[in-house]
C-alpha cells in the first residue's frame, strides 16, 4: 500500500465517506469519486480499514450485537404513548386532551421508530432489492387436501 492509499484509508475511517476521504488525502477534487472506489476495491486497503475498525470495535465495545440492541431500545422507547397535554383555564391545570367522541390522544415518535426499524432492516437484510432472503415457500400435499382446499374455495365463492 502506497504512503497516499494508507492516507486515505486512514482518512476513509474518520467517517467512511470514500469522496471526502479522497479530498483530505490529497487526490483531486474532480476525480474524488473515482480514486475512492479504485481505492476500495483494492484487497490491501480494504483489509486494512476491515482490521481498523474490527480494532476500534474492540476498544470502544461497539459491535453489531451492540448496535441493534440499542436500536431495539431506541425503537421500543420511541413507541410509547405520551398523552397529549393541553392547558384547562378552569382548571389551571394541564390536561390530556381528548378527541370529540371523548377518547384520550396519544402520540409517539413515529419518525424515530421508523428510522430504527429502517436502519435495523438494513442491517438484516430485509431490504435487499433482490429479496433473496426470502426463500420459496414449499408445500406439500396429497390430491385429497388439494381437493378438500378446491372445494372449500369453490362453497365460499
Amino acid at each position: 500500500m502506497t504512503d497516499l492509499q494508507q492516507l486515505f484509508a486512514d482518512e476513509f475511517l474518520l467517517d467512511l465517506n470514500g469522496a471526502a476521504a479522497a479530498r483530505r488525502a490529497g487526490y483531486d477534487k474532480d476525480c474524488a469519486k473515482q480514486m475512492s472506489y479504485k481505492n476500495l476495491s483494492i484487497p490491501e486497503i480494504r483489509d486494512y480499514i476491515r482490521a481498523r475498525m474490527t480494532e476500534r470495535s474492540k476498544e470502544t465495545f461497539v459491535d453489531s450485537t451492540f448496535v441493534v440492541e440499542s436500536l431495539k431500545e431506541v425503537h421500543a422507547r420511541c413507541m410509547q404513548a405520551t398523552p397529549v397535554m393541553v392547558y384547562d383555564a378552569e382548571k389551571g391545570d394541564y390536561v390530556h386532551k381528548q378527541d370529540d367522541m371523548g377518547n384520550h390522544i396519544w402520540t409517539f415518535d413515529a419518525a424515530g421508530a421508523n428510522k430504527a426499524l429502517d436502519l435495523l432492516g438494513k442491517h438484516s437484510g430485509t431490504f435487499e432489492k433482490d429479496n433473496s432472503q426470502k426463500a420459496a415457500l414449499t408445500i406439500t400435499m396429497s390430491k385429497e387436501e388439494v381437493k378438500d382446499i378446491s372445494n372449500a374455495l369453490e362453497n365460499s365463492i
